[in-house]
């Protein structure tokens, strides 16, 4: 009897973990490439940009629980630039980072948005100067 109590308990700590785990989960809702941020909001969205401007913003829109987000900037294959970015509560959450460019890093861009532990959540791509 004292196994079967033991093995119950077990299970119960176990099937506690595995919803811990999973409530720690972040969703990526919204992630874009733009000029700036107002009111927490993106301005100037899109997926090609002048060499005239010599600063982005990529604005994510997160959900779930606390914890850490990655923006991996890269120009090409070449990681140009990486900012941790804390979620800051459960549910809905918005961030961004920035990212000053010049004249000759014309060419396709992407953001990697990914968790801490690096898994890709979500990628936007842009092109620079056009």
């Amino acid at each position: 009897m004292k196994h079967i109590t033991f093995l119950l308990g077990l299970f119960a700590l176990l099937m506690a973990t595995v919803a811990a785990a999973q409530d720690t989960t972040i969703t990526v809702k919204r992630a874009v490439v733009c000029t700036g941020v107002v009111d927490r909001e993106p301005v100037g969205e899109a997926s090609a940009f002048a060499d005239s401007i010599t600063s982005l913003h990529c604005f994510t829109e997160l959900d779930g629980a606390l914890g850490q987000v990655v923006h991996s900037w890269y120009h090409g294959d070449k990681m140009m630039f990486e900012k941790i970015l804390n979620k800051g509560r459960d549910g809905r959450w918005r961030t961004w980072s920035q990212k000053n460019l010049i004249k000759e890093w014309t060419g396709v861009w992407r953001v990697d948005v990914k968790d801490i532990a690096g898994n890709v959540l979500k990628s936007v791509s842009f092109e620079y100067g056009k």
